[in-house]
Parts: C-alpha cells; structure tokens; sequence
C-alpha cells in the first residue's frame, strides 16, 4: 500500500480513535451531566419539599396572623364604637348635667324665696303675736277701765240716790216746814 495510503489509515485510525475518545468523553461528560443533573434535581427537590414546607408554615404562620388581625381589627372597632358610645353618653350625662345645675339653682332660688317668705312670716307671725300681746294688755286694760267705770257709776248712781232721798227727805221737812 502506499504510503498515502497508509497514512490515510493511521490518519483516520486517529482521527477515529480520537473521534472516539471525543465521544468517550462526551458519553462520560453526559453521564457525569447526567448524575450532576440527577443530585440537582435530589437537592432541588429537597430544597423544593423543604420551603413547599416552610411555605405551609409561613401560609399557616399567614392565615394564624391574618385571623388575629382580623380579630385584633374587630377589637378595635368594637373599642370604637364603645369608646364613640361612651362619649355620647358622656355628651347626654354632662347635658344632664347642666340641666340639673339650672334646675338646682333655681331650686336653690325658690329655697332663698322661700326662705325670704318664711322670715318674712316669721317676722309677720311674731308682729301678730306683739299687736296681740298688747291687744290683750289693752282690753285687760280697758275690761279694767271699764269695771273701774262700772263700779265709779254705780257708785255715782249710788250718790245720786242717795242724794235724791236727801233731797226728798229735804223737800218734805221742807214742806212739812211750811
């Protein structure tokens, strides 16, 4: 054979055992991808089932949170409408309040007024009692002047009898003198 030939053939001897070699090692490098690829996909499951379960935590971590919010929220509103409830009835008890210090003061007014009366009765009431004090000494005193009266007529009337039978008793010794 020639020597062409013969290097046709030790080149393609090599160039087929490095076509060879090429596939060797890309049949190697496949299968290394491969396994590589296969431990990726193991971890990447594992990470995968480990944050799906973290994400379950979280979700539920989430909702829990969520529930508590809303509870939290729902206080809140109902502290509101308390503390809104809370004021109006503070507004009704001070109005009240108010309302009632105009209605004592006028009771404190008339309680004066009635006050004032009273003394002024009392003041009237005691006059009264004075004048009848007095009215009673006056008539004790009149009721005396007057039996003093009484007894000066009939005393009078006493003399004037007296002197009347003197003066008849004059008149007949004086009759029977002429």
């Amino acid at each position: 054979m020639s020597s062409i030939a013969r290097m046709f053939i030790v080149l393609n001897l090599l160039l087929t055992a490095l076509v060879l070699g090429w596939a060797s090692n890309l049949l190697e490098v496949d299968q290394s991808y491969k396994k590589q690829l296969a431990d990726l996909q193991k971890s990447s499951d594992d990470v995968i089932a480990d944050k799906n379960s973290e994400i379950t935590l979280l979700n539920t971590e989430v909702s829990t949170q969520k529930e508590a919010s809303g509870r939290r929220r729902e206080q809140r509103d109902a502290a509101a409408a308390a503390r809104d409830q809370f004021k109006s009835e503070l507004e009704l008890a001070r109005e009240d309040s108010a309302q009632l210090s105009v209605t004592n003061d006028k009771f404190s007014q008339t309680i004066a007024g009635i006050d004032e009366g009273r003394k002024a009765t009392q003041q009237k009431a005691d006059q009264a009692m004075s004048d009848k004090a007095e009215a009673v000494d006056a008539r004790r005193e009149a009721e005396s002047a007057s039996k003093d009266a009484g007894d000066a007529k009939r005393a009078a009337e006493e003399e004037l009898a007296a002197a009347n039978r003197q003066i008849a008793a004059l008149e007949t010794t004086i009759a029977g003198l002429s």
